[in-house]
């Protein structure tokens, strides 16, 4: 592989995967406020977005672009630039097929959205910093946007209004954009052989170029999929009558006194990107009246811990009854067992547990105990993966 066909794969693959990230970032903070009534919040989403974008575009003109024609020092030259409509223009221009060429024809809003990013990158993100003329005019930026293409109210002190109808529309816009310009990057790596276009499997980017939802809504319709989703998993947590060994590790911790009126609030703003400084506060304040503080941290951080197995104390538990039983001869307690087996959540480990379980009962009932015997040391024997074996 030549050093351009590296460059194209591999620096132009990560710098998707980086595109996607900002992208994502930059929609779901616009997404997360119903009204831009202070700075931040917008100024982060344009600035996520357009850098995204901007990136995005460099990937497509760097597998179209890179040609035999131009010296590597032209080529870089040619791409440091933050101008989205130029970086547009320039993409046609490389592109030489008619058929894909039109599909960079966008519509007037997603030009004019292009337009929006490049005046907000190049002429307002540093603008607060002037002495004079320094009013942050990216609010009015958007808001002339959205007076043209959405149904958006504005307060007496000039909130905007961040609707859902907005949301989608602003949805709509970055993920055509998004989608058009990724179906060239395919396009051009399958020409070239290579793989520039493969995303990490769960990454934001994924989220943002292989949204294969039917609903027309893009990324809007995926962000409020992914709430409602994290809404059902509350659900279930809190109804759920399963028995299983982390339900039964939550079950074992005792809870803090949080005030219930205010819970749904924590939600509210979690699922919006935030955590209540409030809860925050409280929680510190509980934790500094604790005896066992490291102690509770250290079991309360294992939630939401990749890997954790929590079943692992049963499987322990397992072992230690069926060593019992073989070391003083004794008829397995199978009720004890099977309490244990509901807390595995491994299903082929728990399926081939009980199916020797059931052959260890039998030998019991025909007073097979040598065969019985023999039942219990092939259960010790699948465990060792786990936990070792008693010697």
């Amino acid at each position: 592989m030549d050093i351009r066909t590296y460059y194209q794969n591999f620096n132009l693959g990560t710098e998707l995967d980086i595109a996607g990230e900002f992208i994502y970032n930059g929609l779901s903070t616009m997404y997360a406020v119903d009204y831009f009534n202070d700075y931040a919040p917008l100024f982060t989403s344009l600035y996520n977005i357009s850098v995204g974008i901007e990136r995005l575009q460099k990937v497509v003109y760097g597998l179209w672009g890179l040609h035999s024609n131009i010296s590597n020092s032209d080529f870089e030259n040619s791409i440091r630039n933050h101008s989205h409509i130029g970086l547009h223009s320039d993409i046609k221009k490389v592109i030489e097929d008619d058929l894909l060429k039109d599909k960079l024809n966008f519509s007037s809003r997603e030009n004019e959205f292009l337009s929006l990013l490049q005046e907000f990158y190049n002429s307002l993100r540093y603008e607060r910093f002037n002495i004079i003329n320094n009013k942050g005019n990216e609010k009015t930026l958007l808001r002339e946007f959205l007076n043209k293409y959405s149904e958006t109210s504005e307060g007496l002190s000039g909130v905007v209004e961040n609707n859902d109808k907005t949301k989608r529309m602003i949805g709509r816009t970055v993920g055509k954009i998004a989608k058009v310009y990724y179906s060239l990057i395919v396009t051009r790596a399958h020409q070239l052989n290579i793989y520039t276009y493969e995303l990490r499997p769960n990454s934001k980017a994924e989220s943002v170029f292989l949204d294969l939802s039917d609903s027309k809504d893009y990324l809007s319709y995926r962000n409020s999929m992914k709430t409602l989703a994290f809404k059902e998993l509350l659900v279930y947590i809190r109804n759920s009558k399963e028995i299983n060994s982390f339900f039964e590790f939550l079950d074992s911790i005792e809870p803090l006194e949080l005030e219930p009126s205010l819970i749904n609030g924590y939600i509210y703003d979690f699922l919006n990107g935030s955590t209540s400084q409030e809860l925050v506060d409280y929680v510190e304040e509980c934790y500094g009246e604790l005896d066992n503080k490291k102690e509770r941290k250290e079991l309360v951080n294992l939630v939401g811990t990749p890997y954790v197995e929590f079943d692992f104390p049963y499987i322990c538990e397992i072992r230690e009854i069926v060593n019992e039983a073989i070391k003083e001869n004794k008829i397995l307690d199978l009720a004890k067992i099977n309490n244990k087996l509901k807390m595995i959540d491994d299903d082929m480990l728990k399926d081939d547990i009980m199916e020797i379980l059931s052959d260890y009962e039998k030998c019991i009932q025909e007073s097979k105990m040598e065969k019985a015997e023999k039942c219990l040391y092939q259960i010790l024997y699948m465990i060792p993966e786990f936990v070792g074996i008693d010697e």
